[in-house]
């Protein structure tokens, strides 16, 4: 009777067994973050707003940088839903053609989308630098913080994104548990 029961709590060890490999420890660890950090931006953001507005109507109290960084922190909070539906595939795509497709032709395909779409977003954050180091001088009103540091969500979530995307990507290819890559 003990030797079935060591068995069965063997077996549902390997079942249930994570993986421990670095770049799942990684993405484990960077999705807990986003997520965290898009938790803690929108319950400012609502508390910030509701503040706002409460001083605004009721007491005739408005503070420029206060609406700066409201509107700072929506700018991020953007970035980081994109991040997240790029993490959680939730942007739009045709994919009517691709679904009719074999096995391996799907996967080649798909994985073809996604070099081209990190192509392209790794661009965009290369090309952004240099808009950024050229406009973001500027100083806000509200703050005088200097733009480059709100301008500078655009590369860093896309290269984000990048990294993301090669996660969908290489797991297309490989394969992992649930909560893997």
């Amino acid at each position: 009777m003990e030797h079935i029961v060591e068995e069965k709590v063997v077996n549902q060890s390997k079942k249930g067994k994570k993986s421990n490999h670095p770049i799942t420890v990684f993405f484990k660890v960077t999705d807990w973050l986003f997520e965290k950090m898009s938790v803690a931006l929108m319950a400012y953001l609502v508390v910030a707003v509701m503040v706002s507005v409460i001083l605004r109507y009721f007491f005739n109290i408005s503070f420029i940088w206060a609406e700066e960084m409201i509107l700072f922190t929506f700018i991020a909070s953007t970035y980081f839903g994109v991040i997240i539906c790029v993490k959680e595939d939730e942007h739009i795509a045709i994919d009517f053609f691709v679904e009719k497709l074999p096995g391996n032709f799907k996967r080649i395909l798909q994985t073809l989308i996604s070099v081209i779409g990190i192509v392209t977003l790794l661009w965009i954050a290369k090309s952004s630098l240099g808009w950024i180091e050229t406009v973001g001088k500027t100083l806000s009103s509200g703050m005088k913080v200097p733009y480059k540091y709100i301008y500078s969500w655009m590369p860093i979530s896309f290269s984000i994104c990048a990294l993301y995307e090669f996660r969908k990507a290489l797991s297309r290819w490989i394969k992992t548990d649930q909560e893997g890559l």
